[in-house]
C-alpha cells in the first residue's frame, strides 16, 4: 500500500492530539497496526515505478513503430455545396480513399447537382466533376480545375431522366456511374 501508511500515521498522530499535547503515553506508538519496515515502502514505490517506465517505453515503441497512426479519413461528408433542398441520392469514393463524388437531386425543381469532395484538404490538387442526362452529350456540365477542398457544384435538369456523373482528385478517377432514372 504505497502512500497509505504514511497518509494514516500522519491522521492518527492528528487525532491523538488535544490542544497541542499528546495523548500518548511515552513509549506508546499511534499506529493501531504494525509499522512498516521502511524498506518494504522503497520496494514497492521501486515496483511501481518500473511498471511505469516499462508501460512508457512500451506505448513510445508502438508509436514510433508506427502501430499507433491517424486512422484513415472516412468517407467525405457531404457538404451541402449544392444548395438547401438537395438530398444525396448516390456516391462514390475516389480511388485510394482521396474522396467521394456525390450526386443529388433537388424534388422541388427538378434539377440533380453533383460535386467531389476530398477526404483531407491540403494543397491545390486537380480535381473535376461532371454531370449530364444519358444519351445527351450537350448537357454536360463540368467543374475542372486546381483545388484545396472540393470542384463543383455542377447542376444539370434532370427530371424524368436517367444521369450520368462522376468526378476525379489528382488523377484518380470514378468511373463514369449511370444512375436509375429520376
Amino acid at each position: 500500500m504505497a502512500g497509505g501508511p504514511c497518509f494514516l500515521r500522519a491522521a492518527v498522530a492528528h487525532l491523538m492530539t488535544a490542544n497541542g499535547h499528546t495523548l500518548l503515553q511515552k513509549g506508546e506508538t499511534p499506529y493501531a497496526f504494525e509499522r512498516p519496515h521502511p524498506l518494504d515502502e522503497r520496494i514497492l514505490f521501486v515496483r511501481l515505478l518500473k511498471k511505469s517506465l516499462a508501460t512508457a517505453v512500451a506505448t513510445l515503441a508502438l508509436v514510433a513503430s508506427g502501430a499507433f497512426t491517424a486512422a484513415p479519413a472516412s468517407a467525405a461528408g457531404y457538404n451541402g455545396a449544392c444548395g438547401a433542398g438537395y438530398g444525396v441520392v448516390n456516391a462514390a469514393q475516389v480511388p485510394n480513399n482521396l474522396g467521394t463524388v456525390f450526386l443529388t437531386y433537388n424534388n422541388s425543381n427538378g434539377y440533380n447537382c453533383a460535386v467531389t469532395i476530398r477526404n483531407n484538404p491540403g494543397p491545390s490538387v486537380r480535381m473535376d466533376v461532371w454531370l449530364r442526362r444519358a444519351g445527351d452529350p450537350p448537357s454536360l456540365q463540368q467543374d475542372m480545375g486546381v483545388y484545396i477542398s472540393y470542384a463543383g457544384p455542377v447542376y444539370v435538369y434532370g427530371r424524368g431522366s436517367c444521369m450520368q456523373w462522376g468526378g476525379s482528385i489528382d488523377g484518380n478517377e470514378v468511373n463514369p456511374i449511370s444512375l436509375p432514372c429520376n
